[in-house]
């Protein structure tokens, strides 16, 4: 072979075929035959495949075999991915390793050439990973980097900030709610106290009003004018106490309550409610304070049959006078 035509072959391979002294000597690849080809890349010019012989294009594209035999190695490439899940799985586990280069990325060509995935891959090497929060399979990033050590989900984001708010509630205040904290209450109380003159901010007629505002805004509270006076009267007369026992509780409420116990629509319609001494009715008629109506001194423990019996009653079936509760509550801010 020429000497000058192989130092062409070996500078086009190293990327230096521009050189004007290599180029000036001979005309490009023209004198590169078919001969020389062959005798350089010692191999001969029958296709492997069909053993026919092939068509010599020039130096940079070599030797094309026939268009049918260029379509059945297409066919045969597009099932290569079948050959890998015919193999068992240690041989799948190295021929994947086998394409990992150095820098530990895996291979397009064989991911493509075998129809797999990156994740696939993966997993069959070094195994799945489960979220350490929701125990959900967690989020893959790549081959490189591998899982998550947590998922992506709205439900599991919540819970790794509950978690998190926790843990530092419980650094800071010793508590996993900060609301418990007795420290941040008394700094609560002393914010409102100051700026409010009271100890919490609702008990603010400003802040109510923003409250009924917003709830007569999306539709949850009726206004004000929608409302007659006599539902207002009655919504603050209701207890606010609920089923304690006090001073004023007699023995036979008490074995009652506890015989029978609390009512309950669906399962013991036979239960206790609280019952006014002296009604709601006969507070809002004679303009009695609400907070003398709901005063738990004015309250009964009776059965439900028997409280219903009762709601027809009129002015004068009151079961005590407003003297006889004023005197009942003075006893029961005395004892209490």
């Amino acid at each position: 072979m020429n000497k000058d035509v192989e130092k062409v072959i070996d500078l086009y391979y190293l990327g230096e075929t521009t050189s004007q002294k290599v180029v000036s000597k001979i005309q490009s690849f023209k004198l590169i035959t078919e001969d020389v080809y062959c005798e350089y890349f010692k191999m001969t010019n029958v296709c492997k495949e069909c053993n026919s012989k092939m068509n010599y294009t020039g130096f940079k594209n070599g030797f094309v075999c026939s268009t049918e035999c260029r379509k059945n190695q297409r066919e045969k490439n597009k099932n290569y991915g079948r050959i890998f899940d015919d193999l068992t799985l240690d041989e799948q586990k190295s021929l994947i390793l086998k394409n990992v280069t150095k820098q530990n990325f895996i291979s397009r060509k064989f991911l493509k050439d075998n129809n797999l995935t990156e994740k696939y891959c993966y997993d069959l090497i070094n195994g799945t990973m489960n979220c350490s929060y929701c125990n959900e399979e967690s989020k893959f990033i790549n081959w490189c980097n591998g899982y998550s050590n947590k998922c992506n989900s709205n439900k599991c984001s919540k819970y790794q900030r509950k978690i998190r708010t926790e843990y530092t509630n419980l650094l800071r205040y010793n508590v996993k709610n900060v609301s418990e904290s007795k420290v941040i209450i008394e700094k609560k109380l002393e914010t409102f106290k100051k700026n409010y003159n009271v100890d919490n901010i609702s008990q603010l007629k400003s802040t109510k009003e923003k409250i009924r505002a917003t709830n007569e805004k999306i539709g949850k509270w009726k206004s004000r004018d929608q409302i007659s006076d006599i539902s207002i009267y009655y919504k603050y007369s209701l207890f606010k106490h609920g089923f304690k026992f006090n001073v004023l509780t007699t023995e036979q409420e008490k074995s009652l309550l506890n015989t029978k116990s609390v009512y309950n629509n669906r399962t013991n319609k036979q239960g206790c409610v609280r019952d006014h001494l002296l009604s709601r009715r006969y507070g809002f008629e004679n303009n009695i304070p609400s907070w003398i109506i709901s005063h738990p001194a004015n309250c009964e423990i009776v059965q439900h049959s028997e409280n219903l019996s009762r709601a027809s009653r009129k002015e004068g079936d009151n079961l005590i006078t407003l003297e006889q509760l004023l005197i009942r509550i003075s006893f029961y801010e005395k004892y209490k």
